[in-house]
């Protein structure tokens, strides 16, 4: 982090902290909490193109990490495209125990935690081979929710959500920027909405942690991470504020059968191409049910069972993935979730 954004975050702390009591209080190492403005966050985007444009930073140890710029990952990338899922070649005979969950954890943190307890490999280890994949070794994608013609939600502007989130902490912020600055030559991401497609961008470095994680719990909000972890992301498109109707019982739903279908196409198009490149652990916001989409969550979190529980997951929890790990720090939104996937506990 540098000097000048350091500094901005130490005066903002300075200014939000109370006054100290008159009558002696027990010091405590709690810090201050700080709510970052879109000015904090443009800065924060700033700093991390310049890291990724520059193709490195230096740890805490003068030690150099190596990043790949936009243009790489762009190249990296794939397009993978909707097909009839009762058509795909997919081995139930591989199947084995899916476990789903509905976590608190946003979806940044929780691909961490899947990748560092669970693959345990340090960020300069060789990859792990297809066998030792295929025995069960965790290899974790990220569903990453976009509008692929307002790619990273206006991140270099400051704007908050998941998807900015993910550019602010990873490479993820120089391949949006390549894209938006020359989308005469973007391929093989989208130049309009579609949901019969996803983008595959393996292995994105996430160097830069979030106050508070357990893994770097002495780095301030956006520092720059020691051990960084990688994981692949899909870019997967959810439909921008449909129209809603209120059923009986209260809950919000689509108002026409067109967005349902086209939400459904998307889940099932991003649980095939995770399946299709081989990862067996999934990591899931509330896709689409942020303020910036509108979807709404109870109808989403159907789809999801829907389509999983028909295509990837038979009658006895067996299925093509791992796991599957819905992170919905939004308390209203994960106890939707949640009621649906496990509606008697």
């Amino acid at each position: 982090m540098s000097a000048a954004t350091r500094a901005l975050f130490e005066q903002r702390a300075s200014a939000d902290r109370p006054t100290p009591p008159e009558s002696p209080m027990p010091e405590t190492n709690k810090k201050p909490e700080i709510t970052l403005t879109n000015r904090d966050r443009e800065a924060i985007a700033t700093e991390t193109l310049k890291y990724t444009q520059q193709g490195y930073y230096t740890d805490s140890k003068e030690n150099q990490i190596t990043l790949r710029n936009g243009q790489t990952l762009r190249d990296s990338s794939n397009v993978i495209k909707y097909r009839d899922l009762s058509q795909c070649n997919i081995d139930r005979a591989k199947y084995r125990s899916t476990f789903i969950s509905v976590d608190p954890e946003s979806p940044l943190r929780g691909v961490e935690i899947s990748w560092r307890l669970e693959q345990c490999q340090s960020f300069s280890a060789t990859p792990r081979s297809k066998q030792e994949l295929a025995d069960g070794v965790c290899n974790p994608v990220l569903i990453n929710c976009t509008h692929f013609v307002l790619l990273g939600g206006g991140f270099r502007m400051g704007n908050d959500g998941e998807e900015q989130e993910l550019c602010y902490c990873s490479e993820l912020a120089d391949l949006v920027n390549t894209v938006l600055n020359d989308r005469a030559n973007s391929s093989p991401f989208p130049h309009e909405p579609t949901f019969d497609k996803v983008i595959h961008t393996p292995d994105v470095t996430f160097f830069r942690s979030r106050a508070g994680n357990i893994f770097h719990p002495k780095l301030p909000d956006y520092g720059l991470m020691d051990i960084p972890f990688r994981t692949s992301v899909i870019f997967s498109q959810a439909p921008m504020q449909p129209k809603l109707t209120t059923l009986p019982d209260g809950t919000m739903d689509y108002a026409d059968e067109d967005t349902r279908e086209r939400m459904r196409t998307s889940i099932m198009t991003q649980l095939y191409a995770s399946y299709l490149q081989g990862h067996n652990t999934l990591v899931i916001g509330a896709f689409g049910c942020e303020p910036r989409f509108g979807n709404p969550p109870h109808a989403v979190a159907k789809l999801y069972k829907e389509v999983i529980n028909t295509h990837f997951r038979n009658e006895h929890q067996q299925g093509a993935f791992k796991s599957i790990n819905f992170q919905i720090p939004d308390k209203a939104t994960q106890e939707i979730f949640r009621k649906v996937f496990y509606p008697s506990s």
